[in-house]
């Protein structure tokens, strides 16, 4: 695989990251989410172009080659095996495991990953909730669907939280809306910017963009 920088790394996962939050990653989203300004963005992604690592199509925002791909699973591989050491071993809560393992990822090796896989049992998902790509790069299809996308009255378990901002980890902590938990969606406003939940008989009104990091698996009750 080819090697490259912390900084390649970072970009090649915000870029997938935000493709699977918004179905496509804008340079102005990618500044956002490495908190850089436009122009050194503007800068790496062409970069990476020449690298073969993604491909920016104006209007239409950056997207990852294959090789790139593998490059970004390789390293959200390694974030997300992290994260469940911090958690499960460490007892760290889900927002500090996630900033240590921001810090961590770049410079664990896949001879410790593997094992370190192993020693957690292989799990397959993150705390989060997110699939843990495997070894060869390949990572499982989730069939779960986005929460404000219920109707009235319908109920979910919830699967993921695909932002890991810490304020939007400790807000959804606070709800009780974390992988495993039932949601039921009671009411929606007329302009559908915000929703009414149900979590453990408590009802709790929290906005659209809120509802659209988290993903349920819709149940029959």
């Amino acid at each position: 695989m080819l090697q490259v920088s912390q900084t390649v790394e970072e970009y090649l996962e915000a870029v997938y990251k935000l493709s699977e939050r918004f179905g496509s990653a804008r340079t102005s989203d990618i500044a956002s989410e490495l908190k850089v300004s436009l122009g050194t963005v503007t800068n790496t992604v062409k970069y990476l172009e020449r690298l073969g690592l993604v491909v920016h199509e104006p209007y239409r925002g950056v997207k990852l080659t294959e090789k790139g791909l593998k490059i970004a699973f390789n390293v959200i591989r390694r974030h997300r095996i992290i994260e469940r050491f911090l958690t499960d071993v460490l007892r760290m809560d889900w927002v500090a495991a996630h900033e240590h393992a921001c810090k961590l990822e770049h410079g664990l090796t896949e001879a410790v990953a593997k094992p370190l896989e192993s020693l957690l049992n292989k799990p397959k998902t993150c705390p989060h909730g997110n699939p843990i790509p495997s070894e060869d790069g390949s990572i499982r299809e989730m069939r779960d669907v986005k929460l404000f996308s219920l109707n009235e009255g319908d109920s979910g378990i919830v699967t993921r939280i695909v932002d890991e901002k810490p304020d939007l980890l400790r807000l959804l902590s606070s709800l009780g809306i974390t992988p495993g938990s039932l949601v039921k969606l009671k009411r929606k406003t007329s302009r559908g910017d915000r929703l009414t939940v149900e979590v453990a008989r408590s009802d709790y009104e929290v906005a659209k963009d809120v509802a659209a990091k988290v993903y349920v698996e819709k149940t029959g009750f």
